[in-house]
This record gives structure tokens, C-alpha cells and sequence, in this order.
């Protein structure tokens, strides 16, 4: 494996060790709890949508802004996401339910309180077509230099396809979260990233104050990923990306403690509304 390239241990449960990893590297690896069977029919079910929004004039693509001043490179469709997913298909529920997803989560955010860990900000699909163009290096942390030593978002990238030297995958700058900084535009901060090698059905957990990036895909496939934000419930007002609660037509009933992760429970304290 080369100099720009890591190949990081996959880990099955959120150990000491592991916490370990992650803490000193601002990123981890983790194997999915999920079958076979489920990731194969979430990426055909996400390709299914895409081809769907598209057709319907609904679909997202991110235009190629690598230009230094920030305009518009390219306007060729390379890069796509699905906005709120979870609302678009229940199988997609599987994965902030699945046990990797939820006991790392509650190892990271853990504090002593009696409110919800976490929050989900959103959950979307990412696509990567062939001739994609690698990402701007970015933080996921919406707040001001210092960024905080402790993370407030954690990123999920689930991996539906083998991430490869050459098909996308995300890089990263191990333990640039120590910086508290965000990374400067016109340095030479973009030649630390380094590519995360890592299979279809495993799962990479970034720290909120990690550098980070998607690579170029070079390969001739598409490069699949369900894309999972999370915030530290103090933070969820400035952290939300998808306005769940706000959606007045729920497409799909959500489970319990999906239900918590998006918002949809919340109630006023007992006679708040009294007046």
C-alpha cells in the first residue's frame, strides 16, 4: 500500500482499544452488523431512487467548485445525494438501529445527563459516478475556531461498495482533530490526506474535527455510500442538515428510537402550554 494510502484495522466492537483508536486518530473502521442480504438491497433500493429523482427533476447533485475562487468548475452531474432517506424507504432504518451504529455512538457522546446522547442531523445516500472530482478538505464541526476538544458530529460512511485507491474513497488526515482548526484553503493541508482502503459493509466513523475528503473516482463503477450525521443532542439546533420534523407528509412510520434520533418525539416540559 502506498505512502497516501492506510488500510485500517476493522473492528467488530467499540473496546477499549478501539475507543483508543478513534480518539488518538479522529477516524475508525467498523464492521457492520447488517446481513449481506440488507446492504445488497439498500444499494439497489438507493439506485433506484436516484434514477428516480432524476427523471423527476428532484435530484440533488453537487457542482465542482475546486476552482480557488469557489465558482462553479463544471456542471457535469458527477456527485449525488439523497436527502432525507430514511424517509423514502424503511429498510434504510436498519442502519442507525443496527448495534455497531448505536453502541459506538453511545461510547462517544457519553455524558452524565439525563437527556438523549445524540441526534441524527441526516442520513443521505452518496454518489460517486465515474470522472467524480475529489472534494474541497472540510470539518463536519458547524462552529468557530477552536473547534472543541470533544466531538459534537460524528459521521457515518457505510460503505455499500469496496472503497478503493481509485473509485473515491474518503481521505482523511489522521489526528487533525488535535488541531481544534479547521483546514485553510490555499495550503498544502490537502497533500496530508490520506485514502481510507477499507470493504463493502464496513463502516467509518470520523470525529466531527477531522480534515476529510472524497477522493477522485478513477474507476469505471459508481461509488455507493449511505452518508449517517450525527450531533450531541446540546448541539442539535445548529447541527441539523434535514429538517425532519418539518416534513408534514411522514412517508413511513418510524420506529421508537428512530423516532428519537430525529426529533419526532419531542414534547414541552408538563404545563409548559398552560397559559
Amino acid at each position: 500500500m502506498g505512502i497516501n494510502y492506510i488500510e485500517p484495522k476493522i473492528y467488530e466492537v467499540f473496546d477499549d482499544e478501539a475507543e483508543s483508536f478513534f480518539s488518538d486518530e479522529g477516524f475508525i473502521v467498523m464492521k457492520l452488523d447488517i446481513s449481506l442480504s440488507s446492504l445488497k438491497k439498500a444499494r439497489e433500493k438507493i439506485i433506484k431512487i436516484a434514477s428516480k429523482e432524476e427523471e423527476s427533476g428532484d435530484s440533488c447533485f453537487y457542482e465542482n467548485r475546486n476552482n480557488e475562487d469557489g465558482n462553479i468548475k463544471s456542471e457535469i452531474k458527477k456527485l449525488q445525494r439523497i436527502w432525507n432517506i430514511l424517509n423514502k424507504d424503511k429498510l434504510f432504518h436498519e442502519f442507525p438501529l443496527c448495534g455497531t451504529h448505536k453502541k459506538t455512538l453511545n461510547k462517544i457522546f457519553a455524558r452524565n445527563t439525563l437527556h438523549n446522547l445524540y441526534t441524527i442531523s441526516s442520513f443521505q445516500a452518496n454518489i460517486l459516478y465515474p470522472g467524480a472530482e475529489k472534494q474541497k478538505i472540510h470539518v463536519d464541526t458547524p462552529v468557530p475556531e477552536p473547534l472543541p476538544e470533544w466531538p459534537i458530529k460524528i459521521t457515518t460512511i457505510n460503505l455499500l461498495d469496496d472503497f478503493t485507491a481509485d473509485n473515491g474513497a474518503t481521505m482523511v488526515v489522521p489526528k487533525s482533530h488535535k488541531s481544534r482548526l479547521k483546514p485553510k484553503p490555499g495550503t498544502n493541508d490537502e497533500q496530508l490526506l490520506k485514502t481510507i482502503i477499507a470493504p463493502f459493509g464496513s463502516s467509518i466513523f470520523t470525529h466531527g474535527g477531522l480534515w476529510h475528503a472524497s477522493g477522485t473516482n478513477q474507476s469505471n463503477s459508481k461509488r455507493l455510500a449511505l452518508l449517517g450525521s450525527y450531533a450531541a443532542s446540546y448541539a442539535k439546533d445548529i447541527a441539523y442538515e434535514e429538517n425532519h420534523i418539518q416534513i408534514k407528509n411522514k412517508l413511513i412510520c418510524f420506529e421508537n428510537d428512530l423516532a428519537e434520533m430525529l426529533g419526532y418525539n419531542l414534547k414541552p416540559n408538563p404545563g409548559a402550554l398552560n397559559f
